[in-house]
């Protein structure tokens, strides 16, 4: 993950360790390594678990021990480039490590990712719904065609911007998908 172009930083658990090897290697700059030592991990580990509650490990590994996390600090990447990260990824365990991890993109801004997925087909779907539903009854209730296609331009102009920047290759990301509808 970190060799990838749009991620700015990882940390994990190895970061855990690598660090303890650093700084019990006598802070050589070639110490900045797992160590192959399995021996030696685990005593890392287990110095790294009893200090806990004065690190930042709950960030990277559950009260358990049994889920570790990497963290992911990256650029704003729109909806397509976060996703086609997360593509890539699920390739990477299936074929370099035999699908022997289970992966889950996790957090705010993977969240909001998959909202704006939802945002958009709901502003269609509302779109659609203004056409063949509010449209006619406007027309019913206020018996001027002129008023009833007064209606059209602020549900439509949305979607047609939206669809635009799109076919135009203008990378879609949340903040405009949720600020087009609203202006």
């Amino acid at each position: 993950l970190a060799a990838q172009r749009e991620v700015v930083k990882t940390w994990s658990v190895a970061d855990h360790v690598k660090e303890m090897n650093y700084v019990f290697g006598g802070k050589d700059p070639a110490g900045r390594h797992i160590p192959n030592s399995g021996d030696l991990i685990a005593q890392y580990l287990l110095l790294i678990q009893s200090a806990r509650t004065r690190s930042d490990l709950p960030t990277v590994l559950d009260s358990t021990d049994h889920y570790a996390s990497i963290v992911l600090g990256t650029r704003d990447l729109g909806t397509s480039a976060l996703r086609s990260l997360r593509r890539r990824a699920d390739a990477f365990v299936a074929d370099e490590l035999q699908g022997s991890l289970e992966l889950r993109f996790v957090g705010d801004y993977w969240e909001v990712s998959r909202g704006t997925d939802v945002l958009a087909s709901d502003q269609v779907r509302m779109t659609l719904s203004s056409f063949l539903l509010i449209i006619p009854l406007v027309g019913l209730f206020l018996r001027s065609w002129r008023l009833t296609l007064l209606c059209i331009p602020p549900n439509l102009v949305p979607v047609a911007a939206l669809c635009l920047m799109g076919f135009a290759g203008y990378p879609l990301s949340t903040g405009r998908s949720v600020i087009l509808p609203v202006t």
